[in-house]
């Protein structure tokens, strides 16, 4: 069966061809004050009357800077120290704000821009007081709002893809009819949940930024799982041979591995798991 395998090496060397960047993005300080403005104003406008914990002023990020950031060091930055808190009260923005909780790309974006030394454009607000940025907020605010379910249908290929490469274990010991019947449901739902956690994650394309390499080898591992999972779900259903999809599916097992601790890296940092 040799359609399946050609699919495999398409799929495979699409996903991997992403131009090599490096170095913080020239706008990555603005894109930092954009996101605290949108994610965070909330409660720390400089227009509240009593803003939460006595701070207002996130549209200024020289202010933040100042006062809640030590460039260069996470560990020291009371602003990471907040937005990675697992502390309901401590936690910024809360899970009831407004505007919804920080996406991991946003995330990752910050703890990047601390650990490159917090640098500050010339124009430190997100929004001149002139312009009315409302009709523009609608619109951002639907496609964020889909961009909202990666984080939560991430965790589905990551457990069905793992099922599926258990089930190949356990053919292997002699599993037989029910070991297959597991296999196909988990190929079936499992590379269904991938392609959607690819699609949610791409559709916020302003809150990737390619110059991160992390960014980039989520990204291309991302794709690569789901364009796998495919293939190994077309191999499985048209009775493509049996060592070549044990081959398909336990690499799939890997890379998704390999997407899921990527994922953990940009929001938790180095070291995730451990």
């Amino acid at each position: 069966m040799k359609h399946p395998l050609l699919l495999a090496l398409v799929f495979f060397s699409a996903a991997t061809f992403v131009p090599a960047q490096s170095g913080f993005p020239d706008d990555g300080g603005a894109r930092v004050a954009a996101i605290l403005q949108n994610r965070c104003a909330q409660c720390h406008s400089r227009d509240l009357e009593t803003p939460k914990g006595d701070f207002g002023g996130v549209e200024d990020l020289n202010i933040v800077r100042e006062d809640y950031v030590e460039p260069g060091n996470l560990d020291r930055s009371d602003l990471w120290e907040h937005l990675t808190s697992t502390d309901e009260e401590e936690k910024m923005p809360p899970a009831k704000a407004k505007n919804g909780p920080l996406l991991p790309e946003e995330l990752a974006l910050i703890r990047w821009w601390i650990l490159e030394g917090a640098p500050v454009p010339e124009k430190t607000e997100a929004a001149s007081d002139d312009h009315d940025h409302g009709g523009d907020h609608d619109e951002v605010n639907v496609i964020a709002t889909l961009g909202r379910f990666h984080p939560l249908l991430i965790h589905f290929p990551i457990a069905l893809l793992l099922v599926a490469a258990l089930a190949e274990l356990w053919a292997l010991v002699g599993g037989g009819d029910r070991s297959a019947f597991l296999r196909r449901f988990a190929l079936l739902t499992g590379s269904l949940a991938a392609v959607l956690a690819v699609g949610s994650g791409l559709i916020f394309e302003e809150s990737h930024d390619e110059s991160n390499p992390q960014l980039v080898l989520h990204r291309v591992f991302g794709i690569a799982t789901a364009s796998l999972a495919v293939v190994a779900l077309v191999v499985d259903r048209f009775g493509g041979p049996v060592w070549l999809r044990r081959l398909i599916v336990f690499a799939v097992a890997a890379v998704v591995g390999i997407t899921g601790h990527l994922g953990g890296q940009m929001v938790f940092g180095e070291g995730f798991p451990f």
